[in-house]
């Protein structure tokens, strides 16, 4: 099997995130329910986190 696809695949994965990410910060423009909004943007705070840490770790087995 393709590694890449794999990569793709893979819910966990920093391109994973970085797809949520964007989902999020758009379902956030477009929500007008301000307890929903505040929902979407706990979820997006969430999101960028991981996504920072998995950057963070992936940049220092490179080092």
């Amino acid at each position: 099997m393709n590694p890449n696809l794999n990569v793709i695949n893979d819910s966990e994965s920093i391109r994973a995130y970085q797809h949520r990410i964007q989902i999020f910060a758009h379902d956030l423009q477009q929500e007008k329910n301000p307890k929903k909004r505040a929902i979407t943007a706990l979820y997006l705070a969430e999101a960028a986190t991981i996504l920072a840490r998995l950057e963070t770790e992936q940049s220092n087995k490179s080092i």
